[in-house]
């Protein structure tokens, strides 16, 4: 699990969390609170992935607090 702020928001698929590499652009990503479209800098996230795949952590889970 990450929690923070979105930062160095590029796409749901390219952002980071507390420095954190995020990949939430994948199918079957689960969005609570929200959506993909409410991905931006500064927005809080719960983010839950179970895989880092070149530093990147892909998301399962996105909450929106």
């Amino acid at each position: 699990d990450l929690i923070g702020s979105v930062a160095a928001f590029h796409s749901p698929s390219d952002f980071r969390v507390r420095g954190q590499p995020v990949n939430a652009g994948g199918p079957g990503v689960l969005f609570t609170n929200g959506s993909a479209g409410n991905l931006r800098n500064g927005v809080k996230v719960n983010i839950h992935g179970a895989q880092v795949t070149n530093g990147v952590l892909t998301a399962q889970t996105v909450t929106f607090e």
